[in-house]
């Protein structure tokens, strides 16, 4: 259970992004104890914090193409990799590692671009997404579950495309936690009336807000953990996520 983290900006100082690249990485220490890695590039850092199980030696992130135009960093498992590295070797394409499936991503999205996540064979999607609560009482403390997918945003009127089986061609599993409120539901819940509209509306983060979204992605995690693994018991997923 590798960790990644990275951010992309307009224009970066580069000794301050690599302060806080590390300061990043140093949080997810303990999902990569095997090592660590970094890139900076043009407006993009990236980090990457390695638990090394497939291609121990071969397998460091960032990872490369043959021509170091394309990189990236990534955390997960990609069970026909093999099949996938077959068929991008027949095509021409040479890999670096002796058997990373990381690598298979790279060549992969030079050979196939977007086409790639097709071939990837994906079960579902796991999105996980702070909400806006019509409820005060909702605020951190409820986590809502949907199979039909999620809207990202459209609490606070953002329109952003949606993630769906109608969208993505696969099943969508959606995790939610309200996070923020806005203040005319404040005023509702406080004192059990109406707010007045003709004073513009506001969203609302709660004071201990990191706090919150320490504690809720913790138990998401956790949940997820123990649901795909079955055979792992609490503290088998409680030892490797702290």
């Amino acid at each position: 259970m590798c960790g990644i983290t990275g951010f992309v900006c307009a224009k970066h100082e580069f000794e301050e992004a690599k302060k806080t690249l590390k300061a990043m990485a140093d949080l997810i220490a303990h999902r990569g104890p095997d090592g660590a890695g970094s890139y900076f590039g043009d407006g993009v850092a990236l980090g990457h914090r390695r638990l090394s199980i497939i291609d121990i030696e071969g397998g460091r992130q960032p990872m490369f193409n043959e021509d170091k135009n394309l990189v990236t960093v990534f955390n997960g498992e990609i069970y026909n990799f093999m099949e996938l590295r077959a068929q991008l070797q027949a095509a021409g394409h040479t890999f670096a590692s002796d058997h990373s499936d990381t690598e298979v991503l790279l060549h992969g999205y030079e050979e196939w671009g977007e086409g790639l996540l097709e071939k990837l064979k994906p079960s579902c999607v796991i999105a996980v997404d702070a909400l806006a609560c019509s409820d005060i009482s909702r605020l951190g403390t409820t986590i809502q579950l949907s199979d039909s997918g999620i809207s990202p945003g459209s609490g606070v009127a953002n329109k952003r495309k949606e993630l769906s089986e109608a969208t993505l061609g696969i099943p969508v599993i959606a995790a939610g936690v309200p996070t923020v409120v806005d203040m005319y539901t404040i005023v509702e819940g406080m004192t059990g009336r109406r707010a007045v509209t003709e004073v513009p509306n506001m969203m609302v983060t709660p004071r201990d807000v990191d706090r919150l979204i320490e504690r809720s992605s913790a138990l998401i995690s956790m949940g997820i953990n123990l649901a795909l693994h079955p055979e792992l018991s609490f503290e088998d997923v409680e030892t490797i996520m702290f």
